[in-house]
């Protein structure tokens, strides 16, 4: 685990892609050392930054000798990932807004589309296209042996 006493990181995801800035003063990788699990992200320093660095074991050792040290470190991240939660519910109530603007910008419903033809159904062909034009579709979407000679013949 780290503290951030100065400076400023920037956490990454596994592809890279920026997912926040961290500012003084703020742990970082605090899951880590608790529930023992592997990261989830890459932290860079994008300033000159110092950091104090608390290994698990000297944790666990702090932990043991003094309760009240512990007691104050899960209650600040508590707070820690209280914000975190916050934040994260923020950002979806923003993404849902964002998603239903689009909906009505573009039309769309949530309303049911019946399904489709059932594999080896005849599908007619389009209003003033002769009968030939038809083909057999399947549930995938792709033409039966007849209609795929048709569109070739198309082609």
């Amino acid at each position: 685990m780290y503290i951030l006493l100065d400076g400023q990181l920037v956490v990454r995801s596994r592809d890279g892609m920026p997912l926040a800035t961290i500012d003084p003063i703020v742990t970082v990788g605090e899951m880590g050392i608790i529930t023992g699990h592997p990261r989830s992200a890459t932290v860079i320093a994008v300033k000159t930054s110092n950091t104090l660095v608390l290994h698990k074991m000297k944790f666990d050792l702090l932990l043991k000798r003094s309760p009240e040290a512990g007691l104050t470190i899960f209650r600040n991240l508590i707070g820690t990932l209280t914000d975190r939660i916050s934040e994260n519910n923020k950002q979806v109530a923003s993404y849902q807004r964002q998603l239903e603007s689009l909906k009505q910008q573009f039309g769309v419903t949530d309303t049911p589309v019946a399904p489709g033809p059932e594999e080896g159904t005849r599908v007619p062909p389009p209003p003033g296209k002769p009968e030939g034009d038809g083909a057999a579709v399947s549930e995938n979407g792709s033409a039966g042996q007849e209609g795929a000679a048709a569109q070739r013949a198309q082609a």
